[in-house]
């Protein structure tokens, strides 16, 4: 009985870190997909002015 115990273990380890070598995989290729479209999509990026040098609405 242990002997079944050790395999489902060592099985459970195995996937396990085969869904890791995934996560990390996966995370990789989202990060290179990121860096693409953030740098695709500033240019011609304009920063908005906030605070005192913003346009305010007249009040009268």
């Amino acid at each position: 009985m242990k002997y079944s115990v050790l395999m489902k273990a060592k099985a459970v380890a195995q996937v396990s870190r085969l869904a890791g070598q995934i996560a990390k995989e996966a995370m990789r290729e989202l990060a290179a997909l990121n860096v693409q479209v953030t740098s695709e999509s500033d240019e011609g990026y304009q920063p908005q002015t906030h605070g005192d040098t913003a346009k305010r609405p007249s009040t009268e």
